[in-house]
């Protein structure tokens, strides 16, 4: 699973299959790594996404993250 936000403009973004294609102006969380801009910047971060199950409830706050 990869969840994320992203500056891209829609009018002109070409969506990968993947958000980790993203590029310029993302920053993406997909299992438990942290990405900018498609590189991994913090690795093992949180609960990894793709070991959730029904119930589960990930609480990710990037507020706080220090570069």
């Amino acid at each position: 699973m990869e969840i994320g936000v992203t500056a891209c403009n829609p009018e002109t973004v070409s969506l990968p299959t993947s958000a980790t294609g993203l590029r310029e102006g993302t920053w993406i969380l997909s299992g438990c790594n942290v990405l900018k801009d498609g590189h991994a910047i913090k690795e093992n971060y949180g609960q990894d996404l793709d070991k959730l199950t029904e119930g589960n409830c990930p609480i990710h706050s990037m507020s706080c993250y220090k570069l």
